[in-house]
C-alpha cells in the first residue's frame, strides 16, 4: 500500500496544486481533491469487481462509478459555488473520463497483482510448513513406543542368550535410527537410501522372528532418482506390522522411465484405513506436496496365489538424481 501512495499523493498534490493556482478557489481546490479521494477509494475497486466476473452489468457499474466522479468534479463547482474548474474543465470532460477509466484499471490490476502474490506467497509457506510437518509426522510414526521397547526388550534378552544377535540388532537399530534423523532434514534423498531403509526395518524385525518376517524383494531395475525421505516408509512398515505370516512381503519397482511405480503386498485382507492409523494419509500427503499432483498412492485388495492380500501402490514422476545409484543389496 506505501508503495502505491506516494504516486497517488504526487498526481493528487499536482492536481490540486495547480486547480488552487489556477483559480485561486479554495472550495473548488478541495472539491477537486475529494474527487481524488474518491476516485482511489472507489474506481480500482470496481475495476477489480468487474474483473472478477465480467458482463456487461459489471462493466456498466464500472463506467458508470468513473462518469459520476467526472461529473462531480467537472459539474460539481459550477453548481455549488459558481465557479467553472480549471484541471476538470466541463468541455474535456471526455478525456478526463478515459484518464480515470485507465487509471482505474492501472490502479486495480496493481492491487490484485500485489495480493495474488502475497497469496502465493502465503500459500508456498504454508505448503512449506505442510510438507515439514509431513516429514515429522513420518518421523514420529516410526519411532513409534511400542516397537522400540519390544525391540530394546528383546535385544537385552539377547545379550543374555545370544550376545553376537544382540550386537547386531543394536547395530541394525542404531543405523536406522540415524537414517530417520538425517531423512527428516533432506527435502529429498536417493531412492536408494529410502530402499536401504525399508530393508533395514525388516532385517531387525526378521532379528526377532524371521519365520514371521519374510520378504521378497524385486529391486535390481531401481533407477537413478530422488525421492522425499521415509515417503515410502509409511506404507512398507504397515505391511510389516499387519501383515499375516501365511505369505512373504512383496516389495517391487516397475520403471519405464518416465514414471516410478513401487508395489508392497503383505499377506491379509485391506479392509479400509484403520482407526488412527496414518502410514496411507500420510504417505498421500507427502506425494501430493512433492508432486503437486502429479504422483499417486493407491491401496486395495490384491490375490496373489491363492492368498487375499493388500497392495499398495506409490507412482512417482522420475526425477533424476545428480549421483548414480549404487546396486541395491537384498537379503537372501
Amino acid at each position: 500500500m506505501p508503495r502505491r501512495l506516494v504516486p497517488v499523493a504526487l498526481v493528487a498534490v499536482g492536481l490540486v496544486g495547480t486547480e488552487l493556482w489556477a483559480t485561486r478557489h479554495l472550495a473548488t481546490a478541495a472539491t477537486l481533491a475529494l474527487f481524488v479521494l474518491l476516485f482511489v477509494a472507489f474506481v480500482p475497486a470496481a475495476w477489480r469487481w468487474f474483473r472478477r466476473s465480467p458482463d456487461a452489468i459489471r462493466g456498466s457499474a464500472y463506467l458508470g462509478v468513473a462518469l459520476a466522479l467526472v461529473l462531480g468534479a467537472s459539474l460539481g463547482p459550477v453548481a455549488l459555488f459558481g465557479q467553472q474548474p480549471y484541471v476538470a474543465h466541463p468541455p474535456a470532460m471526455a478525456a478526463l473520463l478515459t484518464l480515470v477509466l485507465i487509471a482505474g484499471w492501472i490502479l486495480g490490476r496493481d492491487i490484485e497483482l500485489s495480493s495474488d502474490l502475497v497469496r502465493a506467497e502465503a500459500r508456498g509457506e504454508s505448503l512449506e510448513r505442510a510438507a515439514e510437518e509431513a516429514r515429522l509426522l513420518a518421523l514420529r510414526h516410526h519411532l513409534d513406543p511400542h516397537f522400540l521397547f519390544n525391540t530394546l526388550g528383546a535385544i537385552a534378552e539377547w545379550c543374555r542368550e545370544d550376545p553376537a544377535v544382540a550386537e547386531e540388532a543394536l547395530l541394525e537399530l542404531s543405523r536406522m535410527l540415524r537414517t530417520l534423523f538425517e531423512g527428516i532434514r533432506e527435502p529429498t534423498w536417493p531412492l536408494r537410501r529410502e530402499l536401504d531403509l525399508l530393508l533395514a526395518l525388516h532385517r531387525l524385525h526378521a532379528l526377532r522372528d524371521d519365520e514371521r518376517y519374510r520378504i521378497e524383494a524385486s529391486l535390481d531395475d531401481a533407477p537413478t532418482m530422488d525421492v522425499p525421505p521415509l515417503v515410502l516408509l509409511p506404507l512398507f512398515e504397515n505391511a510389516l506390522t499387519h501383515g499375516s505370516a501365511s505369505a512373504p512381503l512383496r516389495l517391487s519397482l516397475e520403471s519405464d522411465g518416465g514414471a516410478l511405480t513401487v508395489r508392497i503386498w503383505n499377506a491379509g485382507t485391506f479392509e479400509g484405513p484403520r482407526d488412527g492409523g496414518t502410514g496411507i494419509a500420510t504417505t498421500e500427503r507427502r506425494v501430493a506436496l512433492a508432486y503437486a499432483g502429479e504422483g499417486s498412492v493407491r491401496v486395495a485388495s490384491v490375490e496373489r496365489g491363492d492368498v487375499a492380500g493388500t497392495e499398495a501402490v506409490v507412482t512417482i514422476p522420475h526425477v533424476p538424481s545428480a549421483a548414480p545409484l549404487a546396486a541395491v543389496a537384498v537379503p537372501s
